[in-house]
């Protein structure tokens, strides 16, 4: 997927991760799909966070979603959920974030719920794990649905909970930003304020669209959740648990398979089943009679991706830390070619080559080219085998001409044998 290619320069591989949720409504569906997508990647342990505008918990909400104190003072700030709550929502609403949080069921690290409001210390209790101090989080992703935690103001709730996190984070350990949908929250997307989050220690690393195997993931994550519309092209206002529009992923999800209905101002522009927010335009939704929101399509389907700047490594093609010769003769060791009868992925070849600081380096960079290998379709298209690993291997070595050509033999390789 999309996401894979960014994560895997975290190097998550054997670490303890968190992802947390900014903002309320669906962030938490993101933050779901960004803890699969990390375990997938051979994290041990993942926990997700939603983050809530509350100064404490009150002793309704932690009788109601059967919340424990994993501080064990029992006046904490970060509460654990234990995950599966049927959600049933609110008459008259969309669904809180903590109905859709408790809803998850996540048995790959703790559901945890923060206590994040302004003026609160919830977030920074997160990003020192101050409940097991001991074994702190090696890397954090934060997910952002619509893009108001890069062009709102200081006191929106969502910059206010990445404020806090990233002053109490370990700056020596990666932290990200994953903003996916830019506007899909109905809220007007301003480019310029989006520049001006940059000043604030994170710099843009890369932008994507969402893919069709991410939209089917956001799709099925909110019918966990309870939170999936069951009849797109026919929204209204009044609806029970969607007065407000469709939540983010939803959006997003319609707008990468093309679901949205055109606006009378034609494309990329399309009719989204959001309230009208700010200056953005509406329509009239032909079939409903409802105004729908006037969008870009091209923007609803765009993710950025962040990095605070610190020890995250840098791109292979923005600034080369290794020559390609060492690079080609890591992903042969790292494959298992010529030495081994079928792909067999160690890393730990890697370290016994190389020594433990050159591949800190490299294995990242590893990782991330066998992603973009994997980025062909020529599986999916191939008449047989060799023709699979022909034309795969092509559409790599177009984009790297650098690498060695047992390199490339050594992913078709792989490639193959996993699609044959």
């Amino acid at each position: 997927m999309f996401v894979d290619r960014w994560l895997v320069e975290l190097n998550p591989h054997g670490k303890i991760a968190l992802v947390l949720a900014t903002g309320g409504g669906a962030d938490i569906v993101l933050a779901q799909f960004v803890a699969q997508r990390l375990v997938s990647l051979g994290a041990i342990r993942v926990d997700i966070a939603q983050a809530l505008n509350k100064s404490d918990f009150s002793d309704e909400i932690v009788c109601q979603f059967h919340l424990t104190d994993p501080q064990g003072t029992g006046q904490g700030l970060v509460r654990r959920l234990p995950g599966g709550k049927p959600n049933e929502g609110e008459p008259g609403t969309r669904g809180n974030g903590i109905s859709m949080a408790a809803a998850i069921e996540w048995n790959q690290g703790d559901s945890l719920l923060v206590a994040a409001k302004m003026g609160s210390l919830g977030a920074a209790t997160l990003a020192r794990r101050e409940w097991e101090p001991t074994k702190p989080y090696d890397l954090a992703v934060a997910v952002d649905g619509g893009g108001d935690i890069l062009t709102g103001g200081p006191e929106e709730f969502d910059r206010v909970v990445l404020d806090v996190f990233q002053t109490a984070w370990d700056k020596t350990c990666p932290l990200a930003l994953l903003v996916v949908g830019l506007g899909a929250d109905g809220h007007y997307w301003n480019a310029d304020k989006a520049l001006e989050f940059e000043k604030r220690g994170w710099r843009l690393d890369a932008e994507a669209t969402i893919d069709s195997a991410a939209a089917e993931s956001f799709l099925g994550i909110l019918q966990t959740v309870n939170r999936l519309h069951p009849d797109p092209g026919n929204w209204r206002h009044s609806e029970e648990h969607w007065n407000h529009g469709y939540h983010v992923p939803q959006i997003v999800a319609l707008a990468a398979q093309g679901r949205l209905p055109l606006s009378n101002r034609k494309d990329p522009w399309v009719l989204v089943p959001r309230i009208k927010q700010n200056s953005n335009k509406h329509e009239v939704h032909p079939s409903s009679g409802e105004e729908w929101l006037v969008l870009d399509a091209k923007l609803l389907i765009q993710t950025r991706w962040y990095l605070l700047n610190h020890s995250v490594p840098a791109r292979l093609d923005e600034k080369p830390i290794l020559d390609a010769e060492t690079l080609s003769q890591a992903i042969i060791l790292f494959t298992g070619w010529e030495s081994e009868s079928y792909p067999h992925r160690d890393e730990a070849r890697i370290v016994r080559h190389f020594g433990e600081e050159t591949a800190a380096s490299l294995i990242p960079l590893v990782r991330r080219l066998e992603m973009e290998f994997y980025e062909s379709e020529a599986h999916r298209t191939a008449i047989d085998l060799p023709e699979m690993g022909k034309q795969a291997s092509e559409e790599f070595s177009s984009k790297h001409p650098e690498l060695s050509a047992a390199c490339v033999k050594a992913l078709a390789w792989c490639y193959t044998f996993d699609y044959k």
